[in-house]
């Protein structure tokens, strides 16, 4: 009997063993849980904290580019907002110092781990981070250049210098600039020429003999080929941008047979469709192909065809056109079944609108408006608009062919 009572006692001692380390596992567990859900609050917090600081340099920024009349990126060094624009300079929640990015107008944070890369190691708090900066701090998507064609004269304007305007050609009918930003064609004295380097020491090479006599020029995203309207504006051309005798010749894409007279040219994404403005107000987009198929797209553009100048988005699925309402951009889609919110500039930009044109990275637009060149977001049209000429002083009353680059 003895012997029995010592088992039973023994199975009970194990029992409570069991439970007892089945216990201390549940503790653990629910401290683990506790101190990583406060882990993850605390990330949490250091977040919003970064995206409110992220909106109060954003606003000081604004309002040092108003006062300087200058982008944003000649300024690296938040310090230089202390005072006017800023009581005190925060740092992030990791206890460093913000970085604004000169290149892409961006305000970044080091996040946890230092590193100011859009993807590190797999931390998603960075990445999350920068994204917040992304969607807060958009000046400028993409350094780059905008080109037009003012009295015969091919005037560019630099972003990355100021807005400088430079005019790189004189005496020329058209001009188009190539998506690598070093390249651009001339129509002059009925002819075509290649120039690279327009900017800098000009470079210059014979494409032949114009098709015709040319108003306006667009080249491919590919940079191979280029479109061109007559200065009658009645028919679109096709050309190869090569020396290359074996490359296919010019052709006549299209002419019209109506009475209505087409505007500068702009291409799709693929290269395989072109949108044309006409001076009765309708946009139109035309299959670079057999047959050269024309579908109508809208007929609320504006009236003066020069002025009516389309502008594909860089992402293929928007493109932008001055409206016949006075002070307004549009936006219709390729297959002109969607439309997305016009965008009113009457408050800031007075006179009739010229010419538009997307930004590379689709988050800007530029266009001209009675003499001056301006840029403004779409997203935010009320709190964000520069006017490029009040830097960079420059007549643009009649200009064409307008493009981002």
């Amino acid at each position: 009997m003895a012997q029995l009572g010592a088992q039973v006692a023994g199975t009970r001692r194990g029992f409570s063993l069991a439970e007892l380390t089945i216990a201390v596992l549940m503790i653990s567990i629910l401290s683990i849980t506790a101190f990583m859900s406060y882990l993850g609050e605390t990330d949490n917090a250091k977040k919003v904290a970064c995206q409110r600081d992220f909106r109060l340099l954003r606003e000081a920024l604004r309002l040092y580019n108003e006062d300087h009349f200058q982008t944003p990126y000649g300024l690296n060094d938040a310090s230089a907002l202390y005072g006017r624009y800023l009581s005190a300079v925060p740092k992030d929640p990791w206890a460093a110092e913000y970085v604004i990015d000169p290149f892409l107008g961006r305000i970044l944070s080091r996040g946890p781990d230092g590193v100011l890369e859009t993807d590190v190691k797999g931390s998603t708090e960075t990445a999350d981070l920068t994204r917040a900066a992304d969607d807060l701090m958009d000046t400028y998507d993409n350094l780059g250049l905008i080109a037009c064609v003012v009295s015969q004269t091919a005037r560019v304007f630099s972003m990355d210098t100021g807005m400088q305007a430079s005019d790189v050609r004189v005496g020329i009918d058209a001009f188009g600039m190539g998506p690598d930003r070093e390249t651009g064609i001339v129509a002059a004295s009925g002819g075509l020429e290649l120039m690279r380097n327009y900017l800098g020491a000009p470079q210059t090479q014979s494409l032949g003999q114009a098709p015709g006599s040319l108003a306006d020029l667009a080249v491919s995203p590919d940079n191979t080929r280029y479109a061109a309207v007559t200065t009658d504006r009645k028919s679109i051309w096709i050309g190869p941008l090569s020396t290359d005798k074996a490359q296919p010749q010019p052709f006549n894409l299209f002419t019209t047979s109506s009475s209505e007279q087409l505007s500068a040219p702009s291409w799709s994404k693929d290269q395989q469709e072109i949108a044309v403005g006409t001076d009765g107000g309708q946009i139109w987009r035309i299959v670079v192909g057999a047959g050269a198929q024309r579908t109508v797209l809208t007929s609320d553009a504006a009236t003066d065809v020069v002025k009516n100048a389309p502008s594909w988005s860089a992402d293929g699925k928007w493109i932008a056109y001055a409206s016949k309402n006075a002070g307004s951009i549009k936006f219709v889609s390729p297959a002109g079944d969607a439309r997305r919110p016009a965008l009113d500039v009457s408050s800031f930009a007075s006179g009739s609108l010229g010419p538009v044109a997307w930004s590379p990275g689709g988050q800007k637009i530029a266009f001209v408006s009675a003499e001056s060149l301006w840029i403004v977001s779409p997203q935010r049209p009320k709190d964000w608009q520069l006017e490029v000429t009040k830097t960079a002083p420059s007549n643009l009353s009649g200009a064409r062919c307008l493009v981002w680059r």
